[in-house]
């Protein structure tokens, strides 16, 4: 059987047959080497312990490292990290109609979702530049606030005529 005739009969094209041998070549070179060195291989054991040890709920009594100073200070570090993190990203947002486009502060700017300070200072200078705004779909002319975040913001922002 001739390479034309096996891609006629499989469907695929000469490069496609040409790789697939390749592929096989090396898995069956690859498998017949393992053979060969399978009394040479040497498998050791690792032990688990220290790894599980860390996942255990209630800690080995005998195993005194979990609780020296160092470690607990490491700890409660963390902890202060990871609940500052926590309370920025579970602030509370400003309550519907709240924020005047007009009047805002940077701070109150920055109190909506997905604003940052970068973004509130540009609403500012849009802003100043205009004499104020008319309408809230006005500030979708800032960089940075499209139609997904303008949906997001809406809700909170108003204009006092």
């Amino acid at each position: 059987m001739k390479l034309k005739d096996l891609t006629e009969l499989l469907g695929f094209t000469r490069t496609e047959i040409s790789v697939l041998f390749f592929l096989i070549i090396i898995f069956f070179g690859g498998f017949l080497i393992r053979l060969l060195n399978a009394d040479k291989l040497e498998f050791s054991n690792y032990d688990y312990s220290l790894s599980d040890s860390l996942f255990l709920s209630s800690p080995d009594e005998n195993d005194q490292s979990m609780y020296s100073d160092n470690n607990i200070d490491n700890q409660k570090k963390e902890l202060e990290v990871n609940t500052a993190v926590y309370k920025k990203n579970k602030s509370s947002l400003p309550s519907e109609k709240s924020i005047d486009l007009n009047t805002a502060t940077l701070a109150e700017l920055m109190e909506l979702p997905g604003i940052g300070q970068i973004t509130a200072e540009k609403i500012i200078s849009l802003r100043n530049e205009k004499g104020g705004f008319e309408t809230i779909d006005e500030i979708k002319e800032v960089k940075g606030i499209e139609n997904k975040k303008f949906e997001r913001i809406k809700k909170y922002i108003f204009i006092e005529n």
